[in-house]
């Protein structure tokens, strides 16, 4: 999720909070505690104090749609959304009639709270917010836990949207599409399937210059719910850009995400947020009775509508339990010294087509047990692992990148596909936070290679490939 504030711009940010002003909020979708959970901010721009009941109408309307959609619809628990009223002095938003494509409609003034606007970038329909430090100091001080998404929901019929970091609607008919096509960008980061310009053509999600489909980034799902590889369009750059479908809500208002979309979306969501929200027992429990079994449970989980995480526990690396919130450990099996208990949370959905997915995102918690003469004494943390490894197949060099949410012992190791170790890449304690290592491999045969990761007491594999 996105952080609050930043160290460097605590100074400035902590006195534009203080003279930011304080606004009414209202919960439209709860799901669980703030910290926790994916939150939703939806700002209303140009809601007179009179029109506040008219704002969560409208709020509420699009948030609706928006979770009735594939696959907000699925990962519906893991969100919650709230309603910040805030208040213009005018009704409406700004319409300077600048752009080529405005027609008949009149330019108009009327001082929106945030500026909103139409005719951004000479576009009659690209309605903007123009101050977005305010928005950003009125999230501040009117929302004390972090956020997902903010989005500004523009008080005027006329069609319109944006993405960017704030996604933005209007209130015409079309607003609930509009707003799950800029949701798209905005939280997900997935490009327009329609030609929007030559400036907008980039490596993303569901946009490459890549053409072989035994290559290209959504080469699982070619051949599958109609994606294939297709040409933005005929001349120019348009020829030699790429998108996996041709009937997509990223391209138009109404379809369906496709399958790519979709898949984009979800990862999204198992980047920013852990689906372990409690677990017993914390920190620091001692059991003394030697009759007692241990007893570990997740206490709260955020599931999928149609529960597809896929839960493993490994006791010193043998499993124990499958699919199940908790496991009970008789302790006089165990004998005196140190164990640990790991429980892995993966995501199954066949809504996902990603190469080695349950090794790109998952979420643990381990739990050291120190059995003694005296007793057990248990201590726990909790992680969430997200991993990439890029290119593969390679020639020269591979680059390695995961995100920690706790400090952990890292060990990266390569093997030959045999079994044989051929280098130590890494073997150090790492903090929380971003890790990128570039790996050289221009000494090695082509080939297939095994690399392996220890992660605390998590352990997986990828296989690479030298060209």
């Amino acid at each position: 999720m996105k952080k609050k504030i930043t160290t460097l711009l605590l100074i400035f940010l902590t006195i534009n909070i203080a003279n930011a002003q304080k606004f009414d909020v209202e919960t439209l979708k709860f799901s669980g505690n703030n910290d926790k959970y994916l939150n939703i901010l939806v700002l209303g721009d140009g809601y007179t104090a009179a029109e506040q009941t008219k704002f969560i109408s409208d709020s509420k309307k699009v948030i609706d749609y928006l979770f009735s959609q594939a696959p907000w619809k699925n990962y519906t628990n893991y969100f919650n959304a709230y309603a910040i009223k805030v208040i213009s002095t005018q009704s409406g938003v700004n319409h300077p009639k600048t752009a080529s494509d405005c027609g008949s409609k009149p330019s108009y003034t009327n001082n929106p709270y945030f500026g909103s606007t139409f005719d951004v970038a000479g576009i009659h329909r690209l309605i903007v917010p123009s101050n977005s430090t305010l928005i950003h100091n009125v999230v501040n001080a009117n929302f004390t836990s972090q956020y997902a998404q903010v989005l500004i929901v523009a008080n005027t019929s006329d069609y319109g949207g944006s993405g960017g970091e704030f996604a933005t609607s209007t209130t015409e008919v079309n607003s609930p599409e509009v707003v799950a096509h800029e949701m798209g960008h905005s939280f997900a980061a997935l490009a327009d399937e329609y030609f929007a310009g030559d400036d907008y053509f980039d490596e993303k999600t569901n946009m490459t210059k890549t053409s072989d489909p035994t290559l290209i980034k959504w080469k699982n799902w070619v051949g599958i719910n109609a994606v294939g590889v297709n040409k933005y369009g005929n001349t120019g750059l348009s020829a030699s850009w790429y998108k996996p479908h041709t009937n997509c809500k990223m391209q138009l208002l109404g379809p369906v995400y496709c399958s790519v979309c979709t898949q984009g979306i979800i990862e999204t969501i198992h980047r920013k947020v852990n689906p372990i929200v409690s677990y017993t027992p914390t920190n620091g429990a001692t059991i003394a009775s030697a009759n007692q079994y241990l007893d570990f449970n997740l206490t709260e989980l955020m599931k999928p509508v149609t529960n597809t995480l896929n839960i493993k526990w490994k006791l010193d690396n043998i499993i124990i339990g499958d699919n199940v919130d908790f496991v009970k450990i008789d302790q006089n099996t165990l004998s005196n010294g140190t164990h640990n208990l790991v429980v892995t949370i993966t995501d199954d959905s066949n809504l996902l087509k990603v190469d080695n997915h349950a090794s790109t995102h998952l979420s643990t918690v381990t739990w050291t047990i120190n059995k003694s003469n005296l007793g057990v004494k248990l201590d726990s943390f909790e992680n969430k692992i997200s991993y990439s490894m890029y290119p593969n197949p390679t020639t020269n060099s591979f680059k390695i990148e995961f995100e920690l949410d706790k400090q952990s012992e890292v060990s990266i190791d390569l093997y030959s596909i045999d079994g044989k170790k051929i280098r130590r890449i890494e073997n150090k304690t790492i903090d929380s936070g971003k890790y990128s290592n570039s790996i050289n491999i221009e000494d090695l045969s082509a080939g297939s290679y095994l690399l392996t990761f220890k992660i605390d007491h998590s352990k997986f594999s990828k296989i690479i490939i030298k060209q």
